[in-house]
């Protein structure tokens, strides 16, 4: 039918299963069930569209998001907590602020949103004050 249909699956990034049957071992069962498609035409007008799996805890099914921007295109460094920031005053008071924000969105979503305004408020600051080490030697 999606042949027939002429559309194309989007494929997809995260958790490679949409489902799971929840039993342990041998009897375990994962199965990418669910799916974004569409027509090449619409992938012309949404050329940055993306699909992410995203695991729910509880659920047989993972949900599926779609996405019609580039945020997925990351080319930085990866992360990294450093431990001198422990010391500041000022990196207590960014990641107190970062998890007061509020929105309306589900417990999972309201998390991811923390974690990155805090991650991403942490970079900023570390680079206004310059505590990269190699800098400064």
């Amino acid at each position: 039918m999606v042949e027939k249909c002429h559309l194309v699956d989007l494929g997809y990034y995260g958790y490679p299963f949409s489902w799971c049957n929840q039993r342990d071992g041998r009897a375990n069962v994962r199965e990418r069930l669910d799916r974004a498609l569409a027509t090449h035409e619409w992938g012309t007008h949404f050329t940055y569209a993306f699909v992410t799996n995203i695991r729910v805890f509880g659920s047989d099914h993972s949900a599926i998001m779609l996405s019609l921007t580039q945020q997925r295109v990351s080319k930085g460094r990866c992360f990294r907590f450093d431990a001198r920031w422990l010391t500041s005053e000022e990196c207590a008071k960014i990641v107190a602020d970062s998890w007061q924000t509020s929105c309306r969105d589900t417990l999972q979503f309201q998390l991811k949103n923390k974690i990155t305004t805090c991650r991403q408020s942490l970079k900023n600051w570390s680079q206004r004050s310059q505590w990269n080490s190699q800098f400064k030697i």
